[in-house]
C-alpha cells in the first residue's frame, strides 16, 4: 500500500488530494481510497477501482439478488456477492463490487437495461428509457447513450441501467448539476480499455459530502 499527498490529478473537478492509498485487489484490478477537498474545503471520500479488461482472468458481470435476474426482490450487495461466489467453483472471486441501477424499492426491479450472462430481462421501452453500461458477447465494453439500447438488443452479455450519461466521447454532457451533493457511483472507459469504477461517499458531512454530478462528470474525466 502507497500513501501520497498531492493536489492532483484532478484538475478539472478542483479536487485537492489529501490521501490516496493504492492496493492490486487482483492480476488487473487495482484500488485507490482517496481523501479529497473540494473547491469550497469540503471533504469527501473516494474509491476509485481500475479494471484493465484486457487481463484474461479479469471480468466484469452485473448481478442481482441470489445471482438470478428472473425473480426480483431486495437483498444488499454483501449478500449479492456471497450468492454469486457460492454460484461458481474456485477460483472464482469478487474482488471489487458497486451499487448499479436504480430500481423500483416495492418489488426490487431494476431501471433501466438488465442483462445476466446473456439473460435480457429488458423490454425496449425500458432499455431505451435510460443510458446504460454493457459488455458485449463479442467481449466489447460500451456505455451506450438514452435510445440506444434497441440497437444492442441481443448482443449483449452483461448490462445495467444507469442515471445519466455524464461523459461522451471524451467531453462533459451540458447542463449537468452542480449544486446538489450526494453519493455517486460511476462507470467510465478509457480509450486504452480500463473500465473505472467510481464511487464518491456522501450525506455525511463533515466526513464526507459527496459530489455534484458535474464534479462526478470532471472527476471521470480527469481519470480518462
Amino acid at each position: 500500500t502507497v500513501s501520497a499527498q498531492a493536489t492532483g490529478p484532478f484538475t478539472q473537478s478542483q479536487l485537492t488530494v489529501i490521501t490516496d492509498d493504492e492496493s492490486t485487489l487482483a492480476p488487473g484490478v487495482n484500488l485507490n481510497e482517496l481523501t479529497v477537498y473540494d473547491k469550497n474545503g469540503d471533504r469527501v471520500e473516494m474509491y476509485i477501482t481500475t479494471v484493465d479488461t484486457t487481463v484474461d482472468t479479469v471480468g466484469v458481470y452485473a448481478n442481482y439478488m441470489d445471482n438470478q435476474n428472473q425473480s426480483y426482490g431486495l437483498q444488499t450487495l454483501s449478500a449479492q456477492v456471497a450468492a454469486m461466489e457460492a454460484n461458481y467453483e474456485e477460483p472464482f472471486k469478487i474482488v471489487a463490487g458497486i451499487n448499479a441501477s436504480y430500481y423500483n424499492t416495492g418489488n426490487g426491479k431494476p431501471t433501466g437495461a438488465f442483462v445476466m450472462e446473456g439473460i435480457d430481462v429488458t423490454t425496449e421501452a425500458e432499455g431505451n428509457n435510460f443510458a446504460f453500461f454493457a459488455v458485449l458477447k463479442d467481449g466489447t465494453y460500451m456505455i451506450g447513450a438514452k435510445g440506444e439500447y434497441s440497437s444492442y438488443k441481443g448482443q449483449i452479455k452483461e448490462a445495467i441501467g444507469g442515471y445519466i450519461h455524464i461523459v461522451k466521447d471524451g467531453a462533459i454532457v451540458s447542463g449537468l448539476d452542480a449544486k446538489t451533493k450526494y453519493p455517486r457511483q460511476t462507470l467510465g472507459l478509457t480509450a486504452d480499455g480500463k473500465l473505472i469504477l467510481m464511487t464518491a461517499d456522501g450525506s455525511q458531512a463533515p466526513q464526507t459530502v459527496g459530489l455534484t454530478v458535474a464534479e462526478q462528470a470532471q472527476v471521470m474525466l480527469d481519470l480518462g
